[in-house]
């Protein structure tokens, strides 16, 4: 299990030589990578204005199977998500998995534990 995370910002997603390497290594396990949609979206805004040759549904492509393969960036995404949507949401990580444990949700606090430097 990594022990680390690292962000994916779309300066390292386009190219898409370095963006394979980096992503190689992270399914090797060497450490936990993450992006949002935003990145997603810079990065393929960015190579569809440089790349006419490439189309928006291989882009796409290529965001479905970043996203199927290491998952675990868009769970990221959705705690974050969830915690900002929160009437009164919590000023910490404890106490957002704390209020997650509450609502009869243990494995999934238990999961985001290991996450919770970044949520």
């Amino acid at each position: 299990m990594p022990w680390f995370t690292v962000v994916y910002d779309a300066c390292v997603l386009y190219p898409a030589p370095l963006r394979d390497f980096l992503l190689q290594l992270a399914l090797a396990d060497l450490f936990r990578a993450c992006w949002t949609n935003q990145i997603h979206d810079e990065w393929m805004r960015n190579v569809l204005a440089n790349r006419p040759d490439l189309s928006e549904n291989q882009l796409r492509r290529t965001r479905q199977l970043m996203d199927r393969h290491l998952s675990e960036s868009k769970v990221l995404q959705a705690a974050r998500t969830h915690r900002a949507r929160l009437k009164n949401p919590p000023k910490s990580g404890e106490e957002y998995l704390t209020t997650i444990e509450a609502q009869s949700l243990p494995q999934t606090a238990l999961f985001l534990r290991k996450y919770i430097n970044l949520i």
